[in-house]
């Protein structure tokens, strides 16, 4: 089947990843034949993999979720004359009139990751701006022919939030085996932790939205630092201003560093080196950072909150959404007790096991079929 595939996205965290290596995985299939809608930048800036380069591809300009963005799309659908379009986030377009060569109307396949910005506190700020983001939600449920989520419980979200829809929606979770190809490099931000501090560490994500919950996190290792003198905790990302400062007792600065942006290559590094990974955020339509942990055997902590005990199962520790304490133990005992460490890194390398991007792929395909 032809299907026009909405790459627009591809650099935008988490559902960038999940827009590539699912792109990648259908392209390499014989039963689907790949266009891609492309962000003009990436194609500029030589970032498009290039397996992804040999399709047909078609330049957009405009931002996914503005108008002209949805007319963009609309105008490549008339022009590459897909059986249908598979929308990777709210940019489903209103393809109403718009038919194939068969002579029906092109159906619509859309990707609802989440609805963060409806049930965190502060992620969305502006009162406006979530009342455009519902309308765009709504807007993809009633334009789509089929859904896909991730997880289970972003169905229970929207079905929440939007009672009414009647569209068809499936769970097909993501996955992380394609890093396992990946060759790992030691971040350079290393080198800015003393000696004594860069053997052992644990290390998270430092994104400071509010649904991530970095501040327990912090917590935690400022509860065990004393009892665990060579530990640092690593944070992937650009730090704030002041944001340690404000949220860290001065005693633990030097143990804690912001390791700036890091490539593919870092990040598998970090997952092979460290003594654990913590995640301790209060919501996630998936989790993809747990499960990228436990491919690479990296013992996982992470928060019972939302789709992640769903996506970890027994793979990794569960622990009560802002139990700083919880957190604290959790580390303490994957650092002192080997058979437990032993185990969990086990199970995570199990549990991960369980998904892959070819899965992905082959549920996928199965939604297109039930639309075409």
């Amino acid at each position: 089947m032809k299907v026009l595939f909405d790459y627009r996205m591809a650099t935008w965290s988490g559902i960038g990843r999940y827009s590539q290596s699912l792109a990648l995985a259908l392209a390499q299939r014989d039963d689907v034949d790949l266009g891609l809608v492309v962000a003009q930048d990436d194609l500029e800036k030589n970032i498009v993999p290039e397996p992804l380069m040999q399709l047909p591809l078609f330049k957009a300009s405009a931002h996914p979720l503005i108008a002209k963005g949805f007319r963009e799309i609309r105008a490549v659908v008339r022009e590459f004359n897909p059986d249908l379009v598979h929308c990777t986030h709210i940019s489903t377009p209103n393809l109403k009139g718009v038919r194939t060569n068969a002579g029906k109307q092109v159906p619509v396949v859309t990707t609802l990751h989440d609805v963060t910005p409806l049930i965190v506190d502060g992620v969305m700020p502006s009162f406006a701006k979530r009342v455009i983001y519902s309308g765009l939600n709504q807007r993809a449920l009633n334009w789509s022919d089929a859904l896909i989520t991730p997880s289970q419980h972003t169905v229970d979200d929207l079905r929440r939030f939007f009672p009414q829809f009647k569209t068809p929606i499936s769970v097909i979770p993501l996955a992380a085996d394609e890093l396992k190809s990946i060759r790992p490099a030691r971040p350079t931000s290393l080198k800015y932790l003393s000696p004594e501090f860069q053997q052992d560490f644990i290390f998270s994500f430092g994104n400071i939205k509010p649904h991530k919950d970095l501040p327990t996190l912090l917590a935690a290792f400022a509860e065990i630092a004393d009892r665990c003198d060579t530990l640092s905790l690593l944070l992937v990302g650009k730090e704030p201003p002041n944001y340690l400062q404000q949220h860290l007792d001065a005693r633990y600065h030097n143990r804690v560093r912001f390791t700036g942006p890091l490539s593919d290559e870092e990040l598998v590094w970090l997952y092979l080196h460290a003594k654990a990974f913590a995640f301790p955020s209060l919501y996630e339509g998936f989790g993809l950072p747990p499960l990228e942990a436990m491919t690479f055997g990296c013992p996982t902590i992470v928060s019972d909150a939302a789709s992640l005990p769903e996506v970890v199962g027994d793979g990794a520790v569960l622990v009560r959404s802002k139990d700083v304490q919880g957190f604290a133990e959790a580390i303490h005992r994957i650092l002192t007790d080997e058979n437990f460490t032993d185990d969990l890194e086990d199970r995570g390398m199990q549990r991960a096991k369980e998904f892959s991007w070819e899965k992905t792929a082959d549920a996928t395909v199965d939604v297109y079929r039930s639309v075409c």
